[in-house]
């Protein structure tokens, strides 16, 4: 093995620490992967989205809670993707749920919790 890619991952980083954990991820796993991520990222927008459709309309306070929370992660991802594809500028946010980072983590985990005390909360109404 050689190569700075075999080096990073004999020191035990696997996917690099900077900015460009999507370009890392795809060196290292393919495109296949990379499709497969987008893939869940999309299908846990259009989850969110799902419920905040489904909640009752005088429940407006919590529909735009949801949809700020999918704004947020949707425009992380975006702005991550685009950035390392040199369309966008690289503006040091985090890919969600991906880099490492404490407090980014943690509100992505939080706004998570959030949808899904909305969510338990239709369950028990339906």
């Amino acid at each position: 093995m050689t190569g700075p890619s075999s080096q990073l991952i004999l020191a035990g980083n696997w996917l690099g620490l900077s900015d460009f954990i999507l370009a890392a991820t795809a060196e290292e796993f393919g495109l296949v992967v990379m499709a497969i991520l987008f893939m869940l990222y999309l299908l846990l927008f259009w989850r969110m989205l799902r419920v905040a459709l489904l909640l009752p309309t005088y429940q407006v306070f919590e529909r735009i809670v949801i949809i700020g929370i999918v704004t947020h992660i949707c425009c992380q991802m975006f702005f991550m993707a685009t950035g390392t594809f040199n369309l966008t500028i690289m503006t040091g946010i985090t890919v969600p749920f991906m880099s490492k980072g404490g407090m980014a983590l943690l509100v992505n985990s939080a706004e998570i919790g959030i949808v899904l005390a909305l969510a338990l909360r239709l369950e028990e109404k339906g």
